[in-house]
């Protein structure tokens, strides 16, 4: 990094570099660890909690496998910039002046003594990180819900294979990488000259199996899903 005093200008019309790097191509899938027969015995043992009291029984009348995409967002962003700071230090009350470099400085009083004030300028390093996940919802999900080993890279047969299976975010991912960019490259509210910002971003879907499925009970519907890897349902 150089330490020029011409880098140290307040006043300079240079523009912030800026520098980014973004990939969204990274996919990996999850196998299902729950068959299909294992998650309808477990829909069929939950059936009697599904509709309130009335009526008629609870049917599963459909159990379909689907694949959704949760999107894990991960951010660094390194801003370089200008501050404006002031020095001080105290000194007794016989103190007329000082020399500080080749400027001669009165001080000024103070609640004890007198101090001297000096003008800076500071140099700044700010690193930012960020790490969310996303369901196909849009909204926030918890980072533990991506398994940590069992992932495998989606290939483009995969990807014809189940391509009807597929649940599509509702949030794409120029939305995820501009909320991105938003909140690491945020001008620091103490910076007085940006000097430079690098951001890299990296988006990885996630295609994780779940059962949909269908409860019927005359006129009545209801879904349910059941996780295909963890073999929880959700009512």
């Amino acid at each position: 990094m150089s330490s020029k005093l011409s880098d140290y200008n307040l006043m300079s019309k240079t523009k912030p570099k800026f520098v980014e790097k973004i990939n969204t191509l990274s996919k990996f899938y999850f196998p299902a660890k729950v068959s299909k027969n294992d998650s309808e015995r477990l829909a069929e043992s939950k059936k009697s909690k599904v509709f309130e009291k009335g009526k008629g029984v609870a049917e599963v009348t459909a159990v379909s496998l689907f694949y959704e995409s949760f999107i894990l967002a991960e951010g660094k962003s390194t801003l370089d910039y200008l501050r404006k700071k002031d020095y001080e230090f105290y000194v007794d009350e016989t103190v007329h002046s000082s020399k500080v470099g080749n400027t001669i400085i009165k001080p000024v009083k103070a609640d004890v003594g007198k101090k001297i004030r000096i003008p800076g300028v500071e140099r700044i390093n700010l690193t930012r990180v960020a790490k969310w996940l996303f369901n196909p919802m849009g909204g926030a999900q918890s980072l533990d819900f991506i398994p940590r080993t069992g992932k495998l890279k989606v290939t483009a047969s995969w990807l014809k294979q189940h391509k009807k299976e597929l649940v599509d975010p509702s949030i794409t991912s120029r939305e995820i990488v501009n909320m991105l960019k938003k909140s690491l490259t945020a001008k620091p509210a103490d910076a007085n000259r940006m000097i430079s910002t690098d951001i890299r971003i990296n988006l990885s879907t996630y295609y994780m199996p779940a059962y949909y499925v269908t409860y019927k009970r005359g006129e009545e519907s209801k879904p349910a899903r059941v996780d295909a890897v963890r073999g929880e349902i959700t009512l």
